[in-house]
């Protein structure tokens, strides 16, 4: 989903956020701070967590349980390029007929230029290229995606 609509990230914008066009390419929306966010946007790492305006409309119990939600979310394997890039791979291998693959290896190979990378990003940009332009060279994905990125 995230391939699709770049906004999507592993949160939630704030209420007092401005709305993503979940549409647009590389989605940046910024929050009452004037920060952009987007998991397209590349951002200083680690990103700095300004602190939130409280969540009034919500319980205590439910304010509880969606910090443990977040929690177990920044645990896990953030969604940059390299992850994105070995998921979307693993999937278009796993379902080489599923129509949805071209495009999916062409938005892998996009989010290598635009998210954030790491020394493993190249290497699985090249891949999913070459993989996208061996099975399906005359789909216009491929055609759309020429280059892969470091």
């Amino acid at each position: 989903m995230s391939l699709w609509a770049p906004a999507i990230c592993p949160y939630l914008p704030g209420v007092d956020d401005s709305t993503a066009n979940l549409a647009a390419l590389r989605v940046v929306f910024t929050d009452i701070w004037g920060h952009h966010k987007s998991c397209w946007y590349r951002l200083p790492d680690p990103i700095p967590k300004p602190r939130l305006p409280a969540t009034t409309f919500l319980t205590a119990q439910q304010r509880t349980a969606g910090e443990a939600e977040a929690q177990e979310i920044e645990s896990t394997e953030p969604w940059r390029a390299t992850y994105l890039l070995r998921e979307t791979i693993q999937w278009a291998r796993a379902h080489p007929d599923d129509p949805r693959v071209p495009r999916a290896l062409h938005m892998a190979v996009a989010a290598s230029r635009y998210r954030w990378t790491d020394g493993a990003t190249g290497r699985y940009s090249k891949e999913a290229l070459d993989l996208l332009h061996r099975r399906y060279p005359k789909s216009e994905w491929t055609a759309q995606t020429r280059y892969w990125y470091k």
